[in-house]
């Protein structure tokens, strides 16, 4: 019987480099270090790639992959849509910015979203 490889597993660079995107991304998310010296910069820039990524890739994969998308994705989407018009909306409303101040500060629900 062959212990070694049970003792060392052979790496699996593609799952590897997904865990590490994700440990990447889901502290830049959530803002983990929006308050250290030089990340507002880094989340300005993690925003702008999230945006590309949702407005320019996420379609193409859509359609590539037979233009099936779940009722639970189609609900998500609609549902950060919906969210973020509303809240520029009211800052339309309520404090006379217009509409696209209201939706870069909800900037945050793209990330979520992406």
């Amino acid at each position: 019987m062959n212990w070694t490889g049970l003792i060392n597993p052979p790496i699996d660079s593609k799952r590897m480099f997904g865990r590490c995107l994700l440990a990447l991304a889901l502290p830049l998310c959530f803002r983990t270090f929006q308050f250290f010296p030089g990340m507002p910069y880094v989340q300005e820039a993690w925003f702008a790639l999230c945006s590309v990524m949702m407005i320019a890739f996420y379609p193409f994969l859509i359609v590539r992959g037979g233009l099936l998308i779940s009722r639970f994705g189609l609900y998500l989407l609609l549902l950060m849509i919906s969210g973020i018009s509303v809240a520029a909306w009211q800052a339309r409303l309520v404090f006379g910015q217009p509409l696209i101040y209201g939706v870069l500060s909800q900037r945050d629900v793209v990330l979520l979203g992406a």
